[in-house]
């Protein structure tokens, strides 16, 4: 009566056992297709990031260039504006013509100031939503690499798993077989 108590709970203990590694199986290739889709968005992650780097440094030096352009627009405007042109053509009416559009030129420009002060505006605006932008895909990447490191220990502890609960399945089955026999043999 023993042995066969013990005949059932070992066949019962392989087939638990049995039982865990195909569970455990098919949880690990699951997880191991999902690591690898994790390994392919983080890889492009790390790629759109040093593209938005390389945009963003593109933006920040064609900045630079514009407010470079915008003050030498401005100290070529303060020279000009302060030219009297309007008491030049009062003294020379013949070449009143050239002084009007010169004068013109000089308004012209002054708008043209204005339209490039709010563009150097705009251009600053959009360089700290590129840098906002930047630091919160690192953050974001940083994550994904915490999640990539921990699904891959995961990983590791299902396989270490499933090998166990194939050996014990193993195991078991050979001390059923043995305890099967041995049991057969007695009765004799």
């Amino acid at each position: 009566m023993l042995k066969a108590i013990t005949l059932v709970f070992t066949v019962l203990l392989t087939a638990a056992s049995a039982a865990g590694y195909f569970y455990l199986n098919d949880k690990i290739n699951g997880g191991e297709q999902q690591f690898a889709e994790g390994q392919k968005q983080y890889d492009n992650g790390k790629k759109m990031l040093q593209e938005g780097k390389a945009r963003l440094a593109a933006g920040k030096q064609k900045l630079a260039h514009g407010k470079q352009q915008l003050a030498r627009g401005k100290q070529t405007y303060r020279t000009v504006k302060v030219i009297p042109f309007g008491v030049f053509s009062t003294l020379a009416p013949e070449a009143k013509p050239v002084f009007d559009v010169a004068s013109k030129k000089v308004d012209e420009g002054g708008k043209e100031i204005a339209a490039g002060e709010k563009q150097v505006a705009s251009g600053e605006k959009q360089i700290a939503a590129g840098e906002k932008k930047l630091k919160a895909g690192e953050a974001r990447l940083a994550a994904g690499k915490v999640q990539l490191s921990q699904g891959e220990d995961q990983l590791t502890m299902a396989k270490r798993l499933r090998f166990a609960c194939g050996v014990s399945a193993g195991f078991f089955l050979i001390a059923s077989i043995l305890i099967g026999f041995s049991g057969r043999r007695s009765k004799h």
